[in-house]
């Protein structure tokens, strides 16, 4: 039972953070560094029509953000974006805890896999079930190394 419970969360991670990223525009693994080396802290990015047009909206002669009512070419763009950096966020966060509980979940669940799967004792459907987890781990372990979750944290 702790196998299949283990198995759950890590699977509905991993698939959750491949939706994510994929929606924020396939941004994982994160390989921005500073000059020094060092990797860049993944910060939430603005995700509302005022931080949109304070960054990235039209500007008048001097640069500053004009207050008037956006084109349909600029208000798609900025649907976009927004759409996108709200993905961005959403991904950020869920790396930043169940990304990074995948590094203890996916080893249990390899391990209690195998167990089931080579115990002496073991009936047929015990077996199964320890070789699905096996599976299902090893695909999330690879996906987890893949995608670097921790490292594209920058921590």
């Amino acid at each position: 039972m702790l196998l299949v419970l283990i198995t759950v969360v890590v699977v509905t991670t991993a698939a959750r953070i491949e939706f994510l990223n994929a929606e924020a525009g396939q941004v994982l693994p994160r390989r921005e560094f500073r000059d020094d080396g060092g990797r860049v802290k993944w910060r939430q990015a603005p995700s509302n029509e005022s931080r949109w047009r304070a960054i990235l909206g039209p500007r008048d002669e001097e640069g500053k953000p004009l207050a008037r009512e956006l084109t349909e070419a600029e208000r798609a763009q900025m649907t976009g974006d927004i759409r996108r950096w709200k993905a961005w966020n959403a991904l950020r966060d869920i790396v930043s805890t169940w990304g990074l509980g995948q590094y203890l979940l996916v080893p249990a669940a390899l391990a209690i896999g195998l167990s089931l799967l080579l115990g002496r004792r073991a009936r047929g459907s015990v077996r199964l079930l320890g070789g699905a987890g096996v599976c299902i781990a090893i695909a999330a372990g690879v996906l987890m190394i893949h995608r670097a979750y921790s490292p594209s944290l920058g921590w």
